[in-house]
């Protein structure tokens, strides 16, 4: 096992944290802020149905959701490209 979680913590934790100078690992508030930032920020030029709050968290979310997937798939593409190759 990779670790508490097997291999599923890697992927989710690579988009939450980050490595510090010391090679300790730190919250990634810069990038989940980042991500957030970038889904608010346009939902001003929307209507007045549309709250700024409201949908960029939504969009957030579907974000995070997005990399921590993409983050699954690369770490268990080797494994899944050689059980298909046996077959």
């Amino acid at each position: 096992m990779a670790g508490p979680y097997g291999g599923w913590g890697t992927p989710f934790g690579a988009r939450s944290s980050l490595y510090n100078q010391a090679g300790g690992r730190v919250f990634d508030v810069s990038g989940l802020a980042g991500i957030y930032a970038g889904t608010m920020l346009p939902m001003f030029w929307h209507p007045r149905g549309y709250s700024p709050l409201a949908q960029g968290v939504r969009a957030g979310d579907f974000g995070v959701m997005f990399q921590a997937g993409n983050n699954l798939i690369k770490e268990f593409r080797p494994d899944i490209t050689r059980l298909l190759a046996k077959k």
